[in-house]
């Protein structure tokens, strides 16, 4: 005779495992390690960059590759193979940015714009294969691929409304255009989708998106403004929402992780906005200043700890907005957080990210879904809580759990929504799963 048990094991994903924002490299030799939690300062770094970088990191934290837009670096921190001449400039604002390819465990891309404001090199993109070399990765035959000329020192990448696919946003220069290119499994798909924005400014200064992905923000150094865009995930457009005028020399962009706050940096000053007072004389009224003591214009940058970073100009320490959903003196702007390793510093730049890699992530699992049986729920992370509300309101108080990993059984056979709301640090992401309760079935064979 033979006896047949099934076990039943449900898999949610809320959004995929980010870690590949943990390490970042920038300025001359400087870099940060967030993979204990929090900002540890290591140095190995062979950039010597005064302003765009990028660095990428795989799923467990471990640096892959980086570069300054010119050369890429692999994680022994030699020159990658094939890794040279790439057509970005360590001079301009954002000269790289990295994205993974969406359907593949290896291959990258990496998007690189021109140095020099109005310079002829434009958005370009190069492939790495990182299996390639014994694992240090390798830039293939598809390098310095331009996608159009005269871009502007900006690049940025955005994921589609599918969760999988990205756009690569870049402005021309002194045009009105913005262009949109998908990127999937296959690769750039053309051709972009093209804004027309009717607003047209220099150059110098980021380009940000939200986490979420609709707000897109572009800051202009030599026009004393920056503009916030709409961004549709789905369709590549933006739409102009307003130009903030007055500020001088703005540089770096962030969102607080919540999207609800933003803020921009210039010459000895850091600007909050709150994007939720309602119209844009409001949100303009909503300004925070707060005051510094550097001249230069410098870079900000959410990390993967919830906090904005805020290099300061050939000075070996970092600055941090240590609770950025908060407005006011409230969010907590700290001048001297972290000391950078002695003989390294920042100079105006911090890597570029997509915008969602900061998105704290994590898997719920639930098995034993017979009748009579207890059915086990877990989340693969540590939240710091987790409650649970198992859609059985006969179960009566057995209904909820505050447990991370709780048990339920189920008061009848059916369908049950079970909800898990997940806190952790300043992140509260609720995801609803589908459990069917049966009878269990016994297969005893012919025999």
């Amino acid at each position: 005779m033979k006896k047949y048990i099934y076990i039943v094991l449900l898999f949610c994903k809320i959004c995929s495992a980010q870690n590949e924002g943990n390490i970042w490299y920038f300025g001359f030799g400087a870099g940060l390690d967030f993979n204990s939690g929090t900002a540890v300062p290591i140095s190995g770094s062979q950039l010597s960059t005064r302003e765009g970088c990028a660095s990428i990191s795989d799923a467990s934290g471990d640096v892959l590759f980086y570069t300054d837009g010119m050369t890429v670096y692999d994680k022994s921190h030699g020159e990658m193979i094939n890794g040279t001449g790439l057509l970005g400039h360590n001079s301009s604002t954002q000269s790289a940015i990295i994205v993974k390819n969406p359907q593949s465990s290896g291959i990258y891309y990496i998007f690189t714009v021109d140095g020099s404001t109005g310079d002829d090199g434009g958005l370009s993109y190069s492939e790495i294969d990182i299996s390639l070399n014994g694992g240090l990765g390798a830039v293939t035959n598809l390098k310095n691929i331009e996608l159009f000329t005269d871009a502007a020192e900006k690049v940025t990448a955005i994921k589609h409304t599918n969760g999988s696919d990205f756009w690569i946003v870049a402005p021309q220069h002194t045009t009105d255009t913005y262009f949109s290119y998908l990127l999937t499994s296959t690769g750039i798909s053309l051709p972009a989708v093209q804004s027309n924005t009717s607003v047209v400014h220099n150059d110098r200064g980021y380009l940000s998106a939200s986490s979420d992905g609709t707000k897109l923000c572009a800051v202009y150094g030599y026009d004393d403004s920056f503009d916030l865009f709409n961004f549709d995930t789905s369709t590549g457009i933006l739409t102009f929402q307003f130009t903030k005028t007055n500020i001088v020399y703005p540089y770096g962009i962030a969102f607080s992780p919540n999207n609800s706050v933003l803020y921009v940096s210039s010459r000895q000053r850091i600007h909050q906005y709150d994007l939720t007072a309602g119209s844009t004389t409001a949100i303009f009224n909503s300004e925070h200043i707060f005051p510094g003591t550097i001249l230069e214009p410098t870079a900000l940058q959410l990390g993967p700890d919830h906090k904005i970073y805020h290099v300061n100009y050939n000075i070996p320490f970092i600055s941090r907005i240590n609770a950025p959903n908060l407005l006011g003196a409230l969010c907590n702007y700290q001048y001297n957080a972290v000391q950078l390793i002695d003989g390294t510093y920042s100079k105006h730049g911090l890597p570029s990210f997509f915008s969602s890699i900061f998105n704290y992530s994590f898997s719920i699992f639930s098995s034993n879904h017979c009748f009579g049986d207890s059915s086990l729920f877990y989340v693969n992370t540590g939240p710091d809580s987790v409650l649970w509300n198992f859609g059985d309101p006969d179960s009566g108080l057995a209904n909820t759990s505050d447990l991370v990993s709780p048990t339920h059984q189920f008061s009848a056979n059916g369908v049950y929504s079970v909800t898990a709301t997940v806190f952790l640090l300043d992140s509260v992401l609720v995801k609803e799963v589908v459990v069917t309760i049966t009878n269990p079935v016994v297969n005893l064979g012919n025999d």
